[in-house]
């Protein structure tokens, strides 16, 4: 395989990084930047959430989900702390859309969904009832919670008979 183009729309420099030393060429062409999606049902707050990530200087782009709401793309960025500012500034908001579809609906919301990673690195969303989602992210990060569905879509998806602790 060595010394092979290697075109995807998923490859990202880091992977350039990795595949290189080993002789596999990837197309310049074909990288794509990593990037966060956050996603809010209330326009409201999809506009407080892009003005916070303008004022800390990137472009966030919006589109409507397919379901109900707006995502919020928004490029990676080295700097872990701004990362870190943009993910508590949404944690807030989602608490507030929370309180809010509570307020509008009496919280009969019976969906929600989280963006998790199957074992072959594409994305898929798990939808969840809108009572167990909102206890997940009462007492976890969208990360966190993104990184337990992950978990359990790789295990289910690969399943193992034996026994949990092996020697």
């Amino acid at each position: 395989m060595a010394g092979t183009d290697v075109v995807t729309e998923n490859c990202t420099p880091a992977t350039v990084r990795k595949l290189q030393p080993i002789g596999i060429q990837v197309n310049p062409g074909k990288l794509r930047a990593m990037a966060t999606e956050y996603i809010l049902f209330d326009r409201t707050l999809c506009d407080r959430l892009v003005q916070f990530i303008a004022e800390h200087g990137l472009v966030a782009d919006v589109r409507p989900d397919a379901i109900e709401g707006f995502v919020i793309v928004v490029p990676d960025t080295p700097d872990e702390d701004l990362e870190s500012a943009i993910a508590a500034k949404y944690d807030s908001l989602m608490e507030e859309q929370f309180h809010l579809i509570e307020v509008e609906d009496g919280g009969s919301r019976t969906v929600m969904a989280v963006t998790a990673t199957l074992p072959s690195g594409e994305p898929c969303v798990v939808p969840l009832t809108g009572k167990l989602g909102r206890r997940l992210y009462e007492h976890f990060t969208v990360e966190e919670v993104q990184a337990l569905i992950s978990e359990i879509v790789a295990a289910v998806t690969n399943p193992s008979s034996g026994p949990l602790c092996k020697r």
